[in-house]
């Protein structure tokens, strides 16, 4: 595995990952090995399938989940090499035609994008001298707020059919509408 920084302005980071078509083709080769015992296909015994016919059966398949493996685990070491620490999930974005890649023509390279966390010290809280800050409430704005507060949780009791409302009542309308004296939908409540 290759690692190249290829920007590194600010906070901003962007590396370039190459993994060898070998690598990958190694790491292929090993999980056909595993399915190997595993996979039953028509006209072979159980576990006795020729790796050449797995590869030729299942290989587009398993190479790409090698290449998701592979760049999860590359994307992490190179992260750790360069001694970053990303703020978030880098993204990723592969660089060149992935058939190559999945056919073994070619090498995986891709390019990570991220921001760091910027590195900062930490002072000695302890020599700092801080001023409590306390604010002066009047008794009015305490009795304003108070009333607000009442007015908001009281509750409303029902009053007689035909009573008339008063500021301060909470009302429940029902209504209909009509259009030449005809009720019309979506027109009551």
């Amino acid at each position: 595995m290759q690692v190249t920084v290829t920007n590194a302005d600010g906070l901003k980071r962007e590396l370039k990952v190459q993994v060898p078509a070998q690598e990958l083709e190694s790491k292929l080769g090993a999980k056909l090995e595993e399915m190997k015992g595993q996979v039953r296909l028509k006209g072979f015994r159980p576990g006795k399938v020729p790796l050449s016919h797995l590869r030729k059966t299942f290989g587009k398949q398993v190479m790409s989940e090698v290449i998701q493996e592979t760049v999860g685990e590359t994307s992490q070491k190179a992260i750790e090499e360069e001694s970053l620490r990303p703020a978030f999930q880098p993204a990723i974005d592969l660089e060149g035609e992935i058939q190559d890649v999945i056919d073994g023509k070619s090498d995986l390279t891709y390019k990570m994008s991220f921001e760091v966390i910027p590195a900062f010290d930490l002072t000695d809280f302890s020599k700092m001298s801080l001023e409590r800050l306390t604010a002066e409430v009047k008794d009015e704005d305490v009795d304003e707020s108070l009333k607000r507060l009442a007015e908001n949780q009281k509750n409303f009791e029902p009053r007689e059919e035909g009573a008339k409302a008063e500021e301060g009542d909470l009302l429940t309308l029902d209504f209909v509408g009509k259009i030449d004296g005809e009720a019309f939908e979506g027109g009551s409540a």
